[in-house]
């Protein structure tokens, strides 16, 4: 299979000794983050191992802003909406 620019390639992360699970439970909650707290979300998201450009594609964020979460600390200035 070749792949191209913009193909998606998949991670079977219980095949790699990892757990699908919080990989899959920080994407729903990234779909609902105005439920959850958007810093909070993006946050757990990255702590399951989702790339920032998979936390753009799934919430629409610019990755400026996504980055700036990831370097601030968690509790101050957090973003509710």
């Amino acid at each position: 299979m070749l792949l191209q620019s913009g193909d998606e390639v998949l991670v079977n992360s219980a095949a790699m000794g990892g757990s699908p699970e919080p990989a899959s439970a920080a994407e729903d909650k990234l779909r609902d983050w105005a439920a959850y707290g958007r810093d909070d979300a993006v946050r757990e998201a990255a702590a399951a191992g989702l790339s920032i450009a998979r936390i753009q594609q799934i919430t629409g964020l610019a990755t400026t802003t996504i980055q700036r979460i990831l370097n601030k600390p968690p509790g101050r200035g957090q973003h509710r909406d």
